[in-house]
């Protein structure tokens, strides 16, 4: 006979509110923020003339490596007629400059490109006696086009091997920095330094000779120039570095792991924070593109990180005031021309000629950067209205698992009290057995098979790692292990002859000693709209083991949410087959949320 269920409160929730309904539905096709690359870096240790003179000499090599000229004034100038060239400068009102800007705009719709626009700014006056630079690239994508890998601009390297500069007490370089064992100390200070803005990403050298790895430590520092400090530990300084930084923070030979700031060395919690590749992932021949995964959470750190007020747009709002002085200016010249001589005439009107192009093209450029400032504009809104259904429902989450959490302290203390009250002392208060769940779906995908028992998983683990790339995804793993592990007790529990229901009703029995699931992120069945559409569908039909379909799969409609709002909204689906040949539940997917009627 099976045992009686706990009188407990039910584990029924009220049905959540759609945060959703309130507002319009996002656009159906995605827009996508121009902005894809942005550095901003600090300059010590440099007098203000010699940073503008620098980083115009740097921009001047930029353009002459794509075999153009620098006109070296400033203004909008048509190079060719594919690229326009601004140079716009910035006066504090004593007469000093204050900051200046350089942007090259290249027209590629012809080859179907779309248009790219680099822009450097550089500003001084900061309090601490440093100055700023930024270095943006921005996309508008042709309709027919596709969005393009987000390669820093080569402009980005000469500034680094130009000028002096620094993040906290780190001097930045467009090359791997090296970690000997003698440098121990400075890869140390590099990750606890409380100054750092940056990411540091470490990588560790594997104890065998790796070309590929070789490869891979190169394109992640060209991918993270001015977003990131790379460095590469050497084999014999890596002990040394993993026994300072301690177990949680630990990164194992081959790995690569990205430490945000502020990090607190000693706290499992902060290591969560810091995300991990193991040397096995990366020589996974599925895992593409390890670079561009790896440069994707410096890349987004800066793009959503605001400027500086010294390096924004306001700081240049005089920018077309020469282009409206010196219209102005001929138009009192032509007022004036009354009894002058035919050559005096012709002069003063190819000089207003000359005042009007130059206005039509500053007015063009003005168009070109409003059309990119108002793209930006509404990736942004759409962004806002994501991000506030997420919050949303990541608030309405935390309360309900604060609920549950503060209610299971209660019972444990009762039943410790209770049980100590009997006189059963050993064990009340001593942690169950079991580790803690995964940090991550790499981790789950080594530890499923061995600790998890009466499943049987047939899922595609590519898809499943996918999720590690998203901020969330140690959320995720933890879930994720909780409802394979609620699975699991299910399997088992489903051996007893006095229970014959599904997944759903075990959870909601929640019977002694076993592990169940919240029965509102359960879901034993698809929708109509789902079932009968064949693409929506068949993205359900899910390896199963041939003793269960000869075919080698069936469609699976039963599914677990581990996120309820975002793009990934990641889901778990299985076929229960405990009264089946296999005697287990079978998870045929886990990974991020397939295609639905919302999607």
């Amino acid at each position: 006979m099976r045992p009686s269920p706990l009188s407990m409160p039910s584990r029924r929730r009220p049905a959540r509110s759609d945060t959703g309904s309130r507002r319009s539905e996002v656009a159906a096709k995605r827009l996508e923020n121009p902005l894809i690359y942005r550095a901003v870096l600090r300059v010590e240790d440099t007098a203000d003339h010699v940073m503008f003179a620098q980083t115009r000499s740097c921009f001047t090599a930029w353009l002459e490596h794509k075999g153009l000229h620098d006109p070296r004034s400033s203004g909008v100038h048509r190079l060719t007629n594919a690229y326009t060239y601004v140079a716009t400068d910035a006066f504090t009102d004593d007469g000093r400059q204050s900051a200046h800007r350089l942007r090259l705009r290249e027209d590629k719709t012809p080859v179907g490109e779309g248009t790219w626009q680099t822009t450097l700014t550089a500003a001084v006056g900061l309090p601490d006696k440093s100055s700023l630079i930024s270095i943006e690239l921005e996309h508008m994508p042709d309709p027919q086009g596709r969005a393009p890998n987000p390669i820093p601009p080569r402009l980005i390297r000469e500034v680094l091997d130009t000028l002096n500069i620094t993040d906290g007490s780190i001097r930045l370089t467009a090359e791997p920095q090296s970690i000997q064992r003698d440098d121990v100390s400075t890869a140390i200070d590099m990750i606890i330094d409380p100054d750092r803005q940056l990411p540091v990403v470490i990588a560790a050298e594997s104890f065998t000779v790796d070309d590929r790895w070789e490869r891979l430590i190169k394109d992640v520092a060209k991918l993270t120039l001015g977003t990131a400090v790379v460095c590469r530990v050497s084999t014999d300084a890596l002990d040394e570095l993993n026994t300072a930084i301690g177990e949680p923070h630990r990164i194992g030979p081959g790995a690569i792991r990205t430490f945000l700031p502020d990090v607190e060395l000693g706290s499992p919690a902060d290591a969560r924070r810091h995300r991990v590749l193991s040397y096995r992932r990366l020589q996974d021949p599925q895992f593409n593109r390890a670079d561009l995964r790896i440069a994707r959470l410096p890349r987004l750190s800066a793009i959503h990180t605001p400027l500086p007020e010294v390096l924004a747009d306001t700081v240049f709002r005089r920018g077309n005031t020469a282009v409206l002085d010196d219209l102005q200016s001929r138009r009192s010249a032509v007022t004036s021309a009354d009894g002058q001589g035919s050559e005096a005439l012709a002069e003063n009107l190819r000089q207003t000629t000359e005042a009007l192009d130059r206005a039509l093209l500053a007015l063009a450029e003005s168009n070109d950067s409003r059309d990119l400032a108002e793209l930006a504009r509404r990736a942004l809104e759409q962004e806002v209205l994501e991000r506030t259904s997420q919050w949303e429902a990541e608030v309405v989450d935390h309360d309900e698992t604060q609920t549950e959490l503060s209610t299971a302290r209660r019972w444990l203390a009762d039943l410790q009290r209770r049980l100590t009250e009997v006189g059963h002392h050993e064990g009340v208060y001593s942690p169950p057995e079991g580790g803690l769940p995964p940090k991550s779906f790499d981790e789950l995908n080594e530890r499923a098979p061995a600790e998890l028992e009466g499943l049987r998983l047939t899922y595609d683990l590519g898809k499943a790692l996918e999720l590690d790339e998203d901020l969330k995804s140690s959320t995720w793993a933890a879930k994720a292990w909780d409802a394979l592990n609620s699975l699991a007790s299910y399997s088992c529990y489903r051996r007893d002859p006095g229970f014959s229901g599904t997944f759903r009703d075990f959870c909601e029995a929640a019977p002694q000693g076993m592990r169940v699931y919240p029965i509102t992120q359960i879901a034993m069945t698809e929708s109509d709209t789902v079932r009968n559409d064949p693409r929506m569908a068949k993205e359900r039909v899910l390896q199963v083991p041939i003793e269960v379909e000869p075919s080698g799969s069936l469609f699976m409609p039963a599914h677990i949410k581990l996120g309820s709002k975002g793009g990934l909204s990641p889901r778990i689906y299985f076929y229960d087959d405990t009264a089946g040949a296999t005697s287990t539940v079978i998870i045929g997917y886990l990974g991020r949320h397939l295609t639905n009627t919302r999607s």
